[in-house]
């Protein structure tokens, strides 16, 4: 995904890195899709935001 979206990995497999290169393709997505903000981008990518509670956990799809 990172390649196709001209995003280059600096680190594999640790955290802050995988974290940052998640955020960045996040953002090149929704540039693509012209989403402003994450509801906007899971309805553009048919995707459901997951939600965390004190009743619990409802998983994102």
């Amino acid at each position: 995904m990172s390649s196709a979206l001209g995003i280059h990995l600096t680190t594999h497999h640790q955290a802050g890195a995988d974290a940052a290169a998640a955020a960045d393709i996040a953002l090149a997505i929704a540039t693509r899709v012209g989403a402003h903000d994450l509801e906007a981008l899971a309805k553009a990518t048919g995707t459901r935001l997951g939600r965390l509670s004190p009743a619990g956990i409802a998983a994102c799809r």
